[in-house]
């Protein structure tokens, strides 16, 4: 069963914003990364029962316009639609290195205007990993995916954003 088919007994969607609503998904066990962007303002209250994650999502993203949410193998994306992580990155290839380097180095990420902030048990994973061309969510997924329990968040404003990978 896909993730996104699996059903919830309850879940309350408060105004508080896209990332308390990932939050309440992580503690139901789901990996799910997200950025809120403070500008575009939090969503609506809800209370929603015995629905299926999908539903769930769905409910997050009508309750906050312009975000969009995708299923990537056993991740769940929440995020604004055009965004810094529509930022276009070239192929990464790298071996036994870092995952802060690859960040820096390879991905680019301070360039497109993340501020990274470390919040993992391992401080600093030594990762391989070949990524296509492709965006700034393609390839933070790329990496978090490798990492067991992992995922990214990303909250702050336009000049201003922070990027946390956790575990």
């Amino acid at each position: 069963m896909q993730e996104d088919e699996k059903r919830i007994a309850g879940f309350r969607l408060d105004s508080t914003g896209v990332l308390d609503c990932a939050g309440q998904m992580r503690a139901l066990g789901y990996r799910v990364c997200a950025m809120e962007d403070k500008g575009r303002g939090a969503g609506a209250r809800a209370e929603l029962k015995d629905v299926t994650v999908a539903e769930v999502c769905d409910a997050i993203v009508a309750a906050n316009a312009g975000y969009a949410w995708e299923q990537v193998g056993d991740l769940l994306n929440i995020y604004p639609t055009a965004s810094i992580l529509d930022e276009r990155i070239g192929a990464v290839h790298a071996r036994d290195k870092s995952m802060w380097r690859i960040l820096r180095e390879d991905v680019g990420i301070e360039q497109v205007g993340l501020t990274i902030v470390s919040e993992m048990e391992s401080e600093d994973p030594l990762l391989d990993v070949d990524l296509e061309p492709g965006d700034v969510r393609h390839a933070l997924n790329g990496l978090v995916e490798r990492l067991p329990k992992a995922f990214w968040q990303i909250s702050g404003t336009a000049g201003a954003f922070f990027l946390m990978i956790s575990d």
